[in-house]
């Protein structure tokens, strides 16, 4: 990052040191500056062009540092740009022992960002940044980026506890960034992290996407009943509603019989008033999922239901915060600042009923 009284005014990677992983000492003299060959580095390559964006000459930060199986030697990545000035990407240093560091060409074939961060899963690289994951079986690349989650899902990083990855990110803020006294909206613009997003599981489908879901953990600390239904038919024209707190945690299990099904669940809605609230949509024909409001829609154009047409659904209504995932794996992730509270439905446009197979609501109770 960027320290306001460096002498060269420009980002820099430095060093700390521990003899128990809890107390840290940085080292005075350690530091990195990009090598001006591979990334760009102001007091090599000259002034960042005016008519170019202002953020270049601070791109060399957030380093991720890991063990690299194929070079077996560390490896460190971080956003930089390059030398050229032509393109964020992200940076590759490679060391033997964490303190000597050579300058390798960026990841190949991605533009870079704020916060890598890599995991290794079944001789394969998955590069996390913001809402995408690219892959690779190479550190060399060529990477393929995918989607990971939509909407205000920002900036995860990770650790492997032994068993499994884990996520811990930010939900963005919707604010007017002219006026910071304004109170937040669903329209305001994006403006930077707000608030942190419940852990994410990562895992991998049977091609080896790279999936995500609720960690046990967080559903079972959920532990107040409020609603339990099972086997429920709802029918086209016939909105069933449920009244609900505030806050809570969903999680609904849907059998969709028809292959151009739609399912609405609308949450935080004023009854018989159509376009209030928020709504989960999930659209058979369009293949689409997402989150939905007057101001916003946030979703997944490459969603389908599972081979059996069982729709799991779990989603989190908390303040301004709304996570959702749908079947163990695709996420959607947004703010809820204009409705506070309202009811939940479920409705559907299908000649055929759909079958609720359970609806579990949960809150917590200390």
């Amino acid at each position: 990052g960027l320290w306001l009284e460096d002498p060269k005014m420009a980002q820099k990677v430095l060093l700390a040191t521990s003899k128990d992983l809890i107390t840290w000492v940085k080292q005075a003299d350690f530091s990195l500056y990009p090598d001006g060959v591979n990334y760009y580095n102001t007091s090599i390559n000259g002034p960042w062009p005016a008519h170019l964006p202002p953020n270049g000459p601070q791109g060399f930060r957030d380093p991720d540092v890991f063990w690299n199986q194929e070079l077996k030697k560390y490896s460190m990545l971080l956003h930089a740009f390059t030398a050229d000035r032509a393109q964020g990407v992200f940076g590759h240093y490679t060391s033997e022992d964490l303190i000597h560091w050579k300058s390798e060409p960026p990841l190949p074939g991605i533009t870079g960002g704020d916060c890598p961060y890599m995991m290794r899963h079944a001789q394969q690289w998955y590069l996390i940044q913001h809402m995408t994951y690219s892959r690779s079986s190479s550190i060399r690349g060529p990477f393929d980026r995918q989607a990971f989650d939509h909407g205000l899902f920002a900036v995860p990083k990770g650790i492997y506890d032994g068993r499994r990855y884990l996520l811990f990110a930010w939900i963005n803020t919707l604010m007017d960034p002219a006026d910071s006294t304004k109170d937040s909206t669903d329209a305001a613009p994006i403006d930077g992290p707000g608030i942190m997003a419940l852990p994410r599981e990562v895992h991998f489908d049977a091609q080896g996407k790279m999936r995500q879901k609720f960690p046990a953990e967080i559903l079972n600390f959920m532990n107040k009943s409020e609603i339990n239904k099972e086997n429920m038919s709802i029918v086209k024209g016939k909105e069933v509603f449920f009244d609900v707190p505030k806050d809570y945690y969903l999680h609904a299990k849907v059998f969709l019989p028809e292959p151009t099904q739609n399912l609405k669940i609308h949450f935080r809605k004023t009854k018989n008033k159509a376009d209030s609230g928020y709504v989960l949509n999930l659209d058979c024909r369009a293949k689409r999922a997402e989150i939905k409001s007057k101001s916003y829609s946030y979703g997944e154009d490459q969603w389908q239901p599972t081979p059996d047409r069982l729709v799991d659904v779990k989603l989190f209504v908390w303040g301004s915060c709304v996570e959702c995932i749908i079947d163990d794996a695709w996420g959607i992730t947004c703010r809820a600042y204009d409705h506070r509270d309202g009811v939940l439905s479920i409705e559907t446009t299908g000649s055929i009923p759909v079958f609720v197979e359970q609806l579990q609501l949960k809150t917590r109770q200390d």
